[in-house]
């Protein structure tokens, strides 16, 4: 009786954790450029997932993009969980990045796997927040800061892996 007791209540605190700290378990998506929050248009979507997964299979970096609204938990357990459960960049090198925008509470986050925090740390992140999305996003131009900002994200995984090499 007292073990059971145990499991429901553990059980319980499970649960109640989970939602607490607002973890979402995110199915793997089959595609790079997952626009659940609908600010891109169909062709936009198509045109990134092809740079995408062509840029990931000759320089072996993925870059992943995931627009998602109302997200109200801190961002940086957030999108690593998401970017551990998607598997994003290559196991052995760890270079995935994930771009996550949410428009409805005007947050974006870049998570990075260790294997590119040497050509992309978190204050180059920064500028490209800064520099490349959030004036696109002021102007209500989402494609055009993605695609500004995976084009500057391509280009330092490009210095640094030269041909994925």
């Amino acid at each position: 009786m007292l073990n059971s007791i145990k499991g429901v209540l553990l059980l319980v605190l499970i649960s109640t954790s989970l939602v607490s700290c607002g973890t979402r378990v995110s199915k793997v998506p089959n595609r790079l450029v997952n626009d659940e929050a609908v600010v891109l248009s169909v062709d936009q979507r198509n045109t990134l997932e092809t740079k995408l997964v062509a840029f990931s299979n000759t320089n072996g970096t993925q870059i992943a993009v995931l627009t998602r609204n109302g997200v109200k938990e801190e961002l940086k357990p957030y999108c690593a969980h998401i970017f551990n459960t998607w598997g994003i960049g290559q196991k052995e090198r760890n270079n995935g990045v994930l771009l996550f925008i949410d428009p409805l509470e005007r947050n974006t986050y870049i998570t990075t796997g260790t294997g590119t925090q040497v050509w992309l740390p978190d204050s180059l992140v920064q500028v490209i927040v800064d520099n490349q999305l959030i004036p696109a996003f002021k102007q209500g131009d989402y494609y055009e800061g993605i695609d500004d900002a995976t084009d500057v994200i391509m280009d330092l995984a490009e210095i640094a892996y030269p041909s994925g090499k």
